[in-house]
């Protein structure tokens, strides 16, 4: 016979078991309902994007991940964000994915699009044997900074959030430029970062996890609008004003007047000042008495004593020494100015 107590036990114990049981079946039901199935219904891209806008892009791609997004890429998985069916391409931990629909030009290529990089997250521009530029997350998830780098030189961007980020990578014969901003925000037209180039090869852009990818954009550079004609002689409706071709400008700007003069050298004067100021002040210096005296002489021209017979008192002696010392100081506070 089972006593009170052991059947309280008896109980507690199977109530426990039903809850563990309970439980476990509830976890592995969200387990699975947080595992993407399937394609998610991402709403079709609308024609409204900004990126090529925002970049001045002439763009051969565009991609606002929609359900057709995965066939571009070797990776990722499409996951609903927000309520309005957008999407974005997810990569998890250590999950590549690289872009096979399109490339960017080694001299010419503009990329530009908006990413979440969570911690070592990256987005970077590959080829075979060009420097890799990355982008990388190299702080915890959301963090306020990021690293761009090429080979060993690196450059750490700071951003106002940590969330979608926008970016501008612009390739040229020269350099390559790299821009990052906050999503909500805009682009100053300022670079964070400048990379001399090292070829001008065709890249891939790969992105490795964990992060999310909105958009995407690549193309060429816009180039300037062509200027204007300027009319050419005779197409004017007043003859005399049609033989006026407007001024001449010589292409070398010395040929005008004035034009080999050079403007004066502010350090080259404050030298000057400085040293003379730094030799009559320490002539004062060592020779007080002197020095006083020849003043009081000039004091005496025109009275009726005689130059020969003044004498300094031992206060102007004094003081023409303290006038001296400030003299000193002030030349050679000249010179370290002009020197520095």
């Amino acid at each position: 016979m089972i006593r009170p107590p052991d059947a309280w036990r008896a109980g507690a114990l199977v109530a426990l078991l039903l809850a563990v049981s309970f439980g476990t079946g509830a976890v592995g039901a969200a387990a699975a309902d947080a595992t993407p199935t399937g394609t998610p219904g991402c709403a079709t891209d609308d024609g409204d994007s900004t990126l090529t806008a925002r970049a001045s892009i002439d763009a051969s791609f565009v991609d606002r991940v929609t359900n057709d997004s995965l066939a571009d890429w070797d990776g990722g998985t499409l996951v609903p964000v927000g309520a309005s069916g957008d999407c974005s391409l997810f990569l998890g931990d250590g999950e590549t994915a690289t872009l096979t629909a399109a490339s960017v030009d080694g001299t010419t290529g503009v990329a530009t699009g908006s990413v979440d990089l969570g911690g070592n997250g990256t987005l970077a521009f590959v080829s075979d044997s060009a420097t890799d530029i990355v982008l990388r997350n190299d702080g915890p998830d959301y963090a306020a900074s990021l690293v761009a780098s090429a080979g060993d030189r690196r450059e750490r961007i700071d951003v106002e959030t940590g969330r979608f980020l926008d970016f501008v990578v612009r390739f040229d014969d020269n350099e390559t430029r790299v821009a990052v901003w906050a999503s909500d925000g805009s682009w100053d037209g300022d670079w964070d970062a400048r990379f001399e180039s090292t070829a001008r090869e065709e890249r891939q852009i790969r992105l490795t996890g964990r992060g999310f990818l909105d958009e995407l954009a690549v193309g060429t550079e816009t180039p300037d609008p062509t200027p204007t004609a300027t009319p050419t002689a005779g197409a004017g409706t007043d003859g005399d004003e049609d033989d006026f071709d407007g001024p001449t400008f010589p292409d070398d700007p010395s040929s005008f007047d004035g034009g080999d003069q050079e403007p004066d050298d502010p350090t080259a004067e404050a030298a000057l000042f400085g040293l003379l100021f730094l030799v009559f002040g320490g002539v004062g210096v060592v020779y007080p008495r002197p020095v006083a005296r020849f003043g009081e002489q000039l004091d005496a021209i025109g009275s009726t004593t005689s130059m020969d017979e003044v004498e300094p008192t031992d206060w102007n002696v004094v003081l023409t020494r303290v006038v001296s010392v400030v003299f000193v100081l002030f030349g050679l506070g000249l010179l370290w100015l002009a020197l520095a």
